[in-house]
């Protein structure tokens, strides 16, 4: 019994069933594929993920975001545009 308790509290900041809790109730409130956001909602999200040790993963292990396109063709467009604004 000792065994159980030390691994639920002395070597875990969370226990594992209150982790699991907290990961399912994570998991049922998220935003997901389809959900529409405005640009200040995106910026946020991106805002709180930069501040995660692992923002990759949800505490399920899933991913938490997919590349849509390519980053760098998107600033090639911007700079595009940028330059024939310029002209």
């Amino acid at each position: 019994m000792m065994g159980t308790y030390k691994d639920d509290t002395a070597d875990s900041l969370c226990p594992p069933r209150v982790r699991a809790m907290l990961a399912l109730r994570a998991c049922k409130s998220s935003i997901v594929i389809g959900d529409p956001l405005g640009r200040n909602e995106m910026q946020k999200i991106l805002e709180n993920l930069s501040r995660l040790k692992s923002p990759w993963n949800c505490p399920h292990g899933r991913p938490t975001m997919r590349h849509l396109v390519d980053l760098r063709t998107v600033h090639r467009r911007i700079e595009a545009d940028e330059n024939e604004t310029a002209l």
